[in-house]
């Protein structure tokens, strides 16, 4: 990975500030999944496909091609964004980078700034056999997408993944991230839900076990969050999905959404939110329906 570096041409005239960063957030993602990371509590391997790659030579290509960039939070941080792949996706890497590079601002103001230096995005062929296009791995701030179907709609799904707080729901996990990638692409500019469930291919994912569940899930929270940002605006929407913090997804969830609800909107969105819980047949059954007073 050294030679790599040395030899690309962006290190040829000297590292910049930013440079140090990216080289330095490399190596550290090499050492997290690189680790012996994953055991389920059953003691099984849980990501396999981790252990699977050459990571020292997909780093090494992205030292060698510049796939790398930075920006800076809204705190202040400056966070590195590395993309890496095996030499026959290499191109697909530098869309995605520069697909993240593009909307990581707009996922930080929905969804929250990311909590680690660096996140890494990586091209895997072998998410086919898992039926989906992506898999956000948070506990070490990676994502790995399918090259064969990569879009916009994807990557800031994934990251959105990252960002977002770990709460284990699909309704609010893949809901929040549906609704968020889809209002920063503009997807719903003129469309119904249905419409928009119909052509987006994301809706497809999830293997042939859970799929009905997971679509289930997924649907009501997208369209319960698509229905309170018409309610209630973006913004307003955005500042209660960063409220909400680690562990289980029950009622705090429904607390932050009354807490950013104006006193004269209160009334509509706990209607909303009994019309969403309560209509399981067509939306699933993961949203609570007991409302805080």
């Amino acid at each position: 990975m050294i030679e790599a570096m040395r030899a690309a041409s962006w290190y040829g005239d000297g590292v910049d500030s930013s440079e140090k960063i990216v080289i330095a957030e490399v190596f550290k993602a090499l050492v997290k999944v690189k680790a012996d990371y994953g055991l389920s509590i059953s003691g099984q391997p849980r990501l396999t496909v981790l252990k699977s790659q050459d990571w020292p030579a997909m780093l090494a290509s992205t030292l060698t091609h510049g796939l790398f960039g930075t920006y800076k939070a809204g705190s202040g941080r400056e966070i590195a964004l590395i993309s890496t792949a095996s030499r026959d996706w290499e191109n697909e890497a530098r869309e995605a980078l520069e697909i993240a590079l593009e909307d990581i601002g707009q996922i930080e103001s929905l969804a929250g700034e990311m909590k680690s230096g660096s996140v890494l995005i990586a091209m895997e062929l072998a998410l086919a056999d898992r039926h989906v296009c992506g898999l956000a791995i948070e506990e070490l701030f990676v994502t790995l997408i399918r090259p064969d179907c990569l879009t916009r709609g994807v990557v800031i799904h994934e990251l959105v993944h990252l960002s977002t707080p770990a709460v284990f729901s699909a309704w609010f996990e893949e809901g929040t991230a549906y609704w968020i990638s889809a209002h920063i692409r503009g997807a719903l500019d003129g469309a119904s839900w249905e419409e928009f469930r119909n052509t987006d291919v994301m809706f497809s994912t999830g293997t042939p076990e859970d799929g009905v569940q997971y679509s289930q899930h997924s649907d009501a929270g997208f369209i319960l969050y698509g229905e309170l940002a018409e309610t209630l605006g973006s913004t307003t929407v955005g500042e209660h999905i960063r409220s909400v913090s680690g562990g289980s997804s029950g009622t705090q969830v429904l607390e932050s959404i009354i807490r950013y609800t104006p006193p004269d909107k209160q009334t509509e969105v706990r209607n909303l939110i009994y019309s969403r819980c309560k209509d399981k047949d067509r939306f699933g059954v993961d949203i609570p329906c007991r409302l805080p007073l």
